[in-house]
Order: C-alpha cells, then structure tokens, then sequence
C-alpha cells in the first residue's frame, strides 16, 4: 500500500477516534515512518483536539521521556518562571495555542516528533 493510501487511512481513522483519546487511546503507531506523514497526522490531530487537550498530551509526552531526551526537549523548549514556555509567557493569543506550535516546533528540532506521533496517530495496517 503507497505511503499515501496509508496517510489517508491513519486521518479517517484518526477522526473516528474520541476527541479525548483519553478512553480508548490508539495503538501507537508509525515506528519508523517518515516524517512527513508524522507531521500530516499530527495536523489533522490539531484539528480535531482543543488546543488544551494537545497541550495535556504534549506535556503528558514530555513527562514519559527519559532523562536524556527530556533535557534535550527542555533545552530546545526554554520554559518561564511560571512553568510555561518562556516564548508563550507574554501572548496576545491563546496560550495553550501558543505553547503547542512551540512545542511542536521544538519535537521537530530534536527530532522526537515522529515518536510523539505514535502516541497519538491511530495503527497503520499494511
């Protein structure tokens, strides 16, 4: 099956998920995949959540990494004296909203956004 079948297989899927994901979260999936379709799912999980319900799964993501890619996550996501994310602390906009593209932003840096797409993005089967 072609990358993009299964790109269009993972967001259908995705969207018959609960927005919480709390209940009956996915299967992770996408070890090894590709980037690209990472970020594709991981765009059209942003449109399903609310921003706060993303950002309790982005820190819930941070808090399961081990020390090392944690620190390298902190270092690439600098936070405020408040615990939020230093570049979000003085936002005219919604601060949840704020600290995801930050987030987000910093998982690609470090390269740790493909395994925080398999803890939201739906099984892929072949």
């Amino acid at each position: 099956m072609s990358q993009m079948a299964n790109l269009f297989k993972t967001c259908a899927a995705l969207v018959a998920l609960p927005l919480a994901f709390g209940a009956a979260q996915a299967t992770p999936a996408i070890p090894g995949s590709d980037a690209g379709v990472a970020e594709q799912c991981l765009k059209t999980a942003e449109s399903r959540l609310a921003p706060a319900d993303l950002l309790q799964r982005l820190d819930d993501f941070r808090d399961s990494l081990s020390g090392d890619k944690r620190a390298k996550l902190d270092q690439a996501l600098p936070r405020a004296a408040d615990g939020g994310i230093a570049r979000c602390s003085a936002t005219d906009t919604s601060r949840a909203s704020c600290e995801n593209g930050a987030y987000l932003k910093a998982l690609k840096v470090t390269g740790l956004l493909p395994d925080f797409a398999t803890t939201i993005c739906p099984v892929q089967t072949h």
